[in-house]
């Protein structure tokens, strides 16, 4: 991890990511200058995958919006889990998300007026009923994996919130 460029907290940047995952142990989310505490929920045999589920931080102190905190945490039953993996040198988030094929793409480039009047492809619409999220058809869409990083630590488990952002 690098100050200034992975992070904006010098606290993020001394505690840099580490530990190894443990199922039913705690872990940290470094952000900019907050932490999410997080619980292990499962982990793989090699130790390069698990995942992880955001617990229920609750404040224990008095002193309202104060750099000085404390949380009492529990698991959150109802929570998703999020899934990681350790992949070129660092922990990441997976997310399996919908992107457009090459095919989609190149008709959108050669058809601009006709993708923005109404998001649709050879008569089929792509977005969902809200606009919000793209469907899954077939030559249109496709599922993909997304990597993206997470600074963690495991074998701790903590929350703050700064107030001052």
């Amino acid at each position: 991890m690098r100050l200034g460029t992975d992070t904006l907290s010098v606290t993020s940047w001394m505690m840099g990511t580490g530990g190894t995952p443990v199922k039913g142990e705690g872990a940290t989310e470094y952000l900019a200058t907050d932490r999410h505490a997080f619980t292990v929920t499962s982990v793989s045999a090699d130790g390069k995958a698990c995942t992880i589920r955001e617990d229920i931080a609750t404040r224990a102190d008095k002193n309202g919006m104060s750099d000085s905190q404390s949380y009492e945490y529990s698991f959150n039953e109802q929570g998703k889990d999020e899934q990681l993996v350790y992949r070129w040198g660092g922990w990441k988030r997976v997310k399996d998300e919908i992107a457009f094929t090459d095919e989609l793409n190149d008709w959108i480039e050669k058809n601009p007026d006709l993708w923005h009047e109404n998001y649709c492809y050879n008569g089929t619409r792509l977005l969902d009923e809200n606009n919000r999220n793209w469907l899954l058809v077939p030559g249109a869409t496709k599922m993909v994996k997304r990597y993206s990083k997470i600074n963690i630590r495991f074998g701790i488990r903590q929350k703050y919130y700064d107030f001052s952002f």
